[in-house]
């Protein structure tokens, strides 16, 4: 029994000592990434406004004029496949 008296004070002490401590520990943590986020915001919204709209697709055509079929540098790899029933 006395077991279990010891164990409830210590408890309640250390929610008495704790929890005080422990906001001021996450008022600390979140005012240094609010400060940071900032940063990290302007830099996300940059990168963002350079996207292009969705649904909007763009091509990029090779700039060689040499189009030849019989050009090996310009036809591509050769892939072996095999019909699958």
């Amino acid at each position: 029994m006395r077991f279990i008296l010891t164990l409830i004070i210590i408890f309640f002490i250390l929610r008495l000592v704790l929890k005080p401590l422990l906001r001021i520990v996450i008022q600390m943590v979140l005012s240094r990434i609010a400060k940071q986020g900032g940063s990290f915001q302007r830099s996300y919204t940059f990168n963002t406004t350079k996207k292009k709209p969705e649904g909007t697709i763009e091509v990029e055509t090779p700039t060689t004029k040499n189009n030849s079929k019989n050009n090996p540098n310009t036809t591509g790899e050769y892939i072996d496949f095999e019909v699958v029933k």
